[in-house]
This record gives structure tokens, C-alpha cells and sequence, in this order.
């Protein structure tokens, strides 16, 4: 985006990285992992910074092995196999791999700011998920949201089932965003 941003009118210092469920662990580690070369690639436009200046993150899994842990015991076995496919084994296997995934691994003063919304009564990810990473984020000294949405699922506002809780989401993202990016 950065190597294109005349191109694309884009501003170069005003890029946010947005996911939900999957698409928030990517966002999430996008946002903490600035710098990490391990994360980095071999993309052709390595002399362009790959960091995110801000994000925003529904039902996010930031601690894979956790996550991985609470599956097995909630016998959520659709989780625990997405998990250990992405990853590749489970966290006794493959620890490096896990660590390296998960984006409450990575975090310090330099991470963009966060906003986290997220569902108390999510049966995927626990609500517990982005409790904990708003406390490691906020010891960092990084400035972050969490919009508990109280008795939402995961994958709320996405479905039919669920619309209503769409407006009070756009609303509370557009206001984080011109906080932070103006």
C-alpha cells in the first residue's frame, strides 16, 4: 500500500489493518509484529515499511496456544484442528510456531493503537481472548478499546441473526479511527 499510496491516494501514515475471528489474528499480528523479520516475507517492496497505524480487531484470537488449550477442554474440536492446521501441530509440537502466531507474543510501546470488539457469550473464542490482550496491551503503554458487546456470539453483526448490533459496532470503530488517524 505504501509503495502505491500516490497511486491509490492513499495516506501513507493513515493505514488500519481490520479482521474478524481468522482475519482479526492477522490484523492483530500485523499490528504487533512491526519490525519482526521472521513476519516480514520477501514481498518485492521491502523498502517500504509493512506497519499499521492503527487496528481493529472482532473476536480476535491473539494467544494460540491458549486458545488451543480452552478448545480442548470446551471439546471444540473445529477450533483445535483450524488451530493446529494454521499452525502446524499442537503447542507441545510446535511452541516456536505458536509463539511466532500470536500476536500477544510481539506486543510493546511501539504497536498502533487497538480497538477490540468482541462478544461475552462468543462460543468460538472466548471473550476472555481479547480481555487478556487489552491487560498486555495497556502494560505496554499502547493505547487500546475493548467494546464488550454483552451477550453477542462470535461472528456477530455479520449475519442476518445479528444486524443489530451493526450500527453501535460502525459507530464506535469510526470514532476510533478519527481519534487516532484523524
Amino acid at each position: 500500500m505504501r509503495a502505491h499510496a500516490e497511486e491509490y491516494g492513499i495516506h501513507p501514515d493513515k493505514i488500519a489493518a481490520v479482521g474478524g475471528s481468522a482475519g482479526g489474528q492477522l490484523a492483530a499480528l500485523l499490528g504487533t509484529s512491526g519490525g519482526l523479520a521472521e513476519l516480514e516475507g520477501t514481498g518485492g517492496n521491502s523498502g517500504y515499511s509493512s506497519d499499521v497505524n492503527l487496528v481493529i480487531v472482532f473476536f480476535g484470537m491473539f494467544d494460540l496456544a491458549e486458545l488451543h488449550r480452552y478448545s480442548l477442554l470446551e471439546d471444540n474440536v473445529s477450533i483445535v484442528g483450524v488451530v493446529e492446521a494454521y499452525v502446524g501441530g499442537t503447542p507441545e509440537q510446535s511452541p516456536l510456531e505458536y509463539e511466532l502466531a500470536s500476536a500477544i507474543s510481539h506486543v510493546d510501546e511501539a504497536d498502533p493503537p487497538v480497538l477490540l470488539i468482541h462478544g461475552t457469550s462468543d462460543e468460538l473464542v472466548p471473550f476472555g481472548q481479547s480481555v487478556r490482550f487489552k491487560e498486555v496491551l495497556e502494560a505496554a503503554g499502547v493505547p487500546v478499546e475493548l467494546f464488550a458487546i454483552e451477550g453477542a456470539k462470535h461472528g456477530f453483526g455479520f449475519g442476518s441473526a445479528q444486524r443489530l448490533y451493526f450500527r453501535e459496532t460502525v459507530g464506535r470503530m469510526a470514532l476510533f479511527i478519527y481519534k487516532y488517524l484523524g
